[in-house]
């Protein structure tokens, strides 16, 4: 099985791919439906990613 990136690796990919299109984390925020805090503690590699899927599939 693949090794899963860390938290830490995923902040910086987040961070970049933001960066790039020339979002603010607020506005990163408000498209994804959460709060700026949120963006940026995922950034920092902070916290705990729960994931999900539109409609709770």
């Amino acid at each position: 099985m693949d090794k899963l990136p860390s938290l830490r690796a995923i902040g910086a990919l987040a961070r970049e791919r933001r960066v790039a299109e020339r979002l603010t984390q607020k506005e990163l925020a408000d498209l994804v439906g959460v709060h700026h805090a949120t963006i940026l503690a995922l950034e920092k590699g902070e916290g705990n990613l729960r994931w999900s899927t539109p409609g709770g599939c």
